[in-house]
Formats: C-alpha cells, sequence, structure tokens
C-alpha cells in the first residue's frame, strides 16, 4: 500500500516539479538575456510592467485551478457528466476574461505604469512598450496558464512537463534571436514569451478536444460561481508577490532609486524560482488531494500533505544553503550596475532564509484549496501583501534600505503560525468527520 501510495504521489509531484522548474528558469532566461543587453533599463522597465502581466497569467491560472479542483472531486465521485460541463463554463469565463482585461488595460498603461512609479521618461516609455505587447496575447497568456492545471487534474502530468519544457526551449531561442541579432530589445523579449506561450496554449488544446473531454454546452452560473470562488486562492497565490512587487518597488524608488529598483529585480528572479519549486509540489499533489477529498479517503489526503511538506520544506532549506554559498557569482549574471550588485547583496538574506516558513505556508494553500476550504485559503495567502503593506512604508525610515528587504521577511515568517494552526485544525475536522461516517 505504502509503495503503491509513493508511486502514485511521485507520478503527479515529480512532474509538477520539474515543470516548475522550467516556470522558473523561464523567466529568469528573460533576466539574463534584458540584464546583460539593455542593463538596469530594461530590468527595471520590465520590473514595473510585470505587474499587469503576472495579473493576466494569474487569473489564467485562478479561472484553471478553480475548475480543475472542481473536475478532481467530481472524478473522486466518478460524476463524468459534471465534469464535461465544469469545462464548457471554464472556457466561456477564459474568453470573457482575455476581453475585459484588454479593454481595461490597454488605455489605462501609462498612468498604472506611473502609479506603479516609473515616471523617468526613458524607463517609463520601455515598460510601456513591453506592457502593450504583453497585452496584445491576453488570451494565449490566460490558456497557457489556466489550461495546464486542467490537464494536470486529468492525470496528464508527463504531457504537461513536455508542452512546458517545448515552449521554454522556444523561448530561450527566441529571446536569443530577437533580443541579439535582430536587435529587437524589450519587445524581443516580450514577442518571444508571446510566442512560447502560444505554443503551449496549442499543446493543451491538442489533448483537449479529443473526444473523452469535449465539453457539454449547458451555461451553469452556479458551477462558475463554484470555481471562482476556489480560484481565488490560487489566483492569488500566483498575483500576490505582484502586489508585493508593487509595493516594494514603490518604496525602493522612493528611498534609493532605479539602483534599488534593479537590484529588486535581480532577487526577484532568484526567489521567483525558488517559489515555484515549492508552489511546484502544492500543484503536483493538489489533485490527489482533491480526488482522495472527492472519495472520502482522509487518510490518504493527510498522506499526501505530510509527504509534501517533508518535500517542500527540504527544498526550501536546500535552495537556502546554495544561494548563500553562491550568493556572489549569481549577483554578476544578470548585468546588473556594481551599485545594484552591492544592494543585491546586502539584501538577498533577508529573501532566502523564510524559504522553510514559505514552504509550509505554500503546502497549506493548497491543501485548503483543494477541499474547497476556500476562507482558511484566503487567510493565508492574502496575508502576506498586507503584512508588506503595513511596514514597507515604515521600516525604511528607521532602517533606510534595509527595511524594505525586512518588511518581505516579516511577510513570509508570521503567516506560518496561522497555516499550522488552521493545517491542524482542519486534520482534526476531517478525523472526526471520518470517525462519525465510520
Amino acid at each position: 500500500m505504502n509503495k503503491n501510495f509513493f508511486k502514485t504521489y511521485s507520478k503527479n509531484v515529480l512532474p509538477a516539479i520539474i515543470t516548475a522548474v522550467v516556470l522558473g528558469t523561464f523567466s529568469i532566461v528573460d533576466g539574463l538575456f534584458i540584464g546583460n543587453k539593455i542593463g538596469d533599463i530594461g530590468l527595471g522597465a520590465i520590473n514595473y510592467a510585470y505587474p499587469i502581466t503576472a495579473l493576466i497569467q494569474s487569473i489564467g491560472f485562478g479561472i484553471g485551478m478553480g475548475s480543475a479542483v472542481l473536475i478532481s472531486i467530481a472524478r473522486g465521485k466518478n460524476d463524468f457528466d459534471k465534469i464535461k460541463k465544469i469545462l464548457f463554463n471554464t472556457y466561456i469565463v477564459f474568453l470573457a476574461s482575455a476581453v475585459i482585461l484588454m479593454a481595461i488595460f490597454m488605455p489605462l498603461a501609462h498612468p498604472i505604469l506611473n502609479v506603479f512609479g516609473a515616471k523617468e521618461e526613458e524607463m517609463h516609455n520601455v515598460a510601456y512598450a513591453y506592457l502593450n505587447a504583453i497585452l496584445f496575447a491576453a488570451l494565449p497568456q490566460i490558456l497557457s496558464q489556466g489550461l495546464v492545471p486542467i490537464l494536470r487534474n486529468f492525470g496528464k502530468n508527463i504531457y504537461v512537463m513536455i508542452i512546458m519544457s517545448l515552449s521554454f526551449i522556444t523561448n530561450i531561442f527566441l529571446d536569443w534571436l530577437f533580443i541579439y541579432p535582430l536587435d529587437l530589445g524589450l519587445m524581443g523579449a516580450a514577442l518571444a514569451t508571446n510566442i512560447a506561450q502560444t505554443i503551449t496554449t496549442l499543446g493543451c488544446i491538442i489533448i483537449l478536444v479529443r473526444k473523452e473531454y469535449r465539453p457539454t454546452f449547458i451555461f451553469d452560473k452556479k458551477l462558475i460561481k463554484s470555481s471562482l470562488l476556489v480560484g481565488i486562492s490560487p489566483f492569488g497565490i500566483m498575483f500576490v508577490p505582484s502586489i508585493v512587487l508593487i509595493l516594494i518597488n514603490k518604496s525602493c524608488s522612493i528611498y534609493n532609486g532605479d539602483t534599488a529598483v534593479a537590484a529588486y529585480t535581480a532577487i526577484s528572479y532568484v526567489t521567483f524560482m525558488v517559489t515555484r519549486l515549492i508552489t511546484g509540489v502544492g500543484d503536483g499533489a493538489q489533485p490527489l488531494m482533491s480526488e482522495y477529498y472527492g472519495r472520502g479517503d482522509m487518510k490518504n489526503l493527510i498522506k499526501t500533505l505530510r509527504y509534501s511538506l517533508v518535500l517542500a520544506i527540504s527544498i526550501g532549506l536546500i535552495m537556502t544553503l546554495l544561494i548563500i554559498i553562491f550568493n556572489d557569482p549569481i549577483s554578476h549574471i544578470f548585468g546588473i550596475s556594481d551599485d545594484a550588485i552591492v544592494l543585491y547583496k546586502e539584501s538577498s538574506l533577508y529573501f532566502v532564509l523564510p524559504f522553510s516558513s514559505l514552504a509550509v505556508m505554500k503546502i497549506a494553500m493548497s491543501y485548503f484549496y483543494s477541499q474547497k476550504k476556500n476562507m482558511y485559503a484566503y487567510i493565508i495567502v492574502y496575508l502576506e501583501p498586507i503584512i508588506v503593506l503595513l511596514f514597507v512604508f515604515i521600516l525604511p525610515i528607521f532602517l533606510k534600505t534595509s527595511g524594505i528587504w525586512l518588511s518581505q521577511t516579516l511577510a513570509q515568517t508570521i503567516p506560518f503560525i496561522p497555516a499550522v494552526i488552521l493545517i491542524i485544525k482542519l486534520n482534526r475536522n476531517l478525523k472526526q468527520d471520518k470517525n462519525t461516517m465510520d
């Protein structure tokens, strides 16, 4: 039984972790090309524009994951008619979201970038061009993020890994082609990203057009509402770092200018890779958790949680150690200025030390929303930006730039306590429910 469980767990989680590495590297590659070719202006511009890019992708991921959770719970109950209804309503929401996002953000790109702190003319213009290119491809951005969790909840983990790997290879080649030989600058990076996301989308569609996945054309407001309520948490998991990015960028621009923004951009690329690795554990475990919950198999549900916590915490500890050891060479690979490198080295520990507590928080989030325990998930997901908001503009008054970095440390440490409390409470309730059924 244990061997079978471990095999099932590994089959789901390992491909998700590999996919997470691909996604993390996907982001870093852009940073490497842009930083070394364009320098601080390029990195700063992409950092100012990134929150909107992240919002688009996070909405896609939230919609897709919310529906994916319902799909796995329905699979646990062998309710295949409901699965086909979920798929149709999800596709409707994907399309509507893309149209709405383009209509809202294209006319407002200039004032939004000003609010984010991109007020210097050259930085603003480069960020604006990049953002418009991303907005133009809103639909493939949404679909590439939303269809992947749906496929994963159908058990297509290996296929997802292959699709993402092909997309990643394409992105590397096109980044090089557009930024270096063709000298398209940041527009080249945006174009490479859009093409790579389109490849991911097409790869997912190839599977989902098969007969067994064809949707039932029945519009259902209740299903949409249910999936969106679940999706608020995975949306937050993906977008909260961008809220934090906006707040810290703003504080950096106030207290230390574009040099601090460039240093923070480099840090963000590194921490994004680790966060994606940890989140990959939760993404891979979530379909199992939802299906076990749908079956009423509380023993394997809790066992999946324990395996995931051990794995995610181990990844956090290992990555903390590696980044500390290789801090100096890492600081030079993004092509940032000497002043930005100094800030990077001074600040990196503030961001890497909370990785283990962050691991517990990320797994807790996946555990909660996999069972539609939405309020538990909301608390942990959205506590981080609230804490950053409380401290990021106050601490620098007393601690200068160090206060900016410390606000992030606190935001990824304090929610650890309620996460543990809520896990214990939920497990106790699950055991009581099982005893009642027995």
